[in-house]
């Protein structure tokens, strides 16, 4: 019974850790109720969009990491939730979790 309990924690924690994650290019950064949303073109050639609030020093940075990334064409490395939220927040965004500017 106790490796049964064990193995249920074990896959639902394991689920709760998961998240989406791109590399590309920004192609656009907008703002709409309070949210920077950022488009990132992956090297595949899809359309994944984040989104994050200005509210705290580290989002105000990733923010101006952005937008070097746009102005230089830079890659980007973004993670985001693993679910897309599109009724609470627009163009079907994922939330950011980390990001990483080369």
């Amino acid at each position: 019974m106790k490796y049964l309990i064990a193995l249920f924690i074990l896959i639902f924690s394991v689920g709760s850790y998961a998240n989406y994650q791109s590399q590309g290019q920004v192609t656009n950064i907008m703002t709409t109720s309070g949210k920077i949303i950022v488009t990132v073109k992956n090297v595949n050639g899809a359309i994944d969009k984040f989104w994050f609030t200005p509210d705290s020093d580290i989002n105000r940075v990733s923010l101006s990491l952005f937008l070097a990334a746009k102005a230089t064409q830079g890659t980007v490395w973004v993670s985001g939730s693993d679910t897309i939220d599109n009724l609470q927040y627009p163009h079907k965004a994922r939330r950011l979790i980390a990001m990483d500017y080369k």
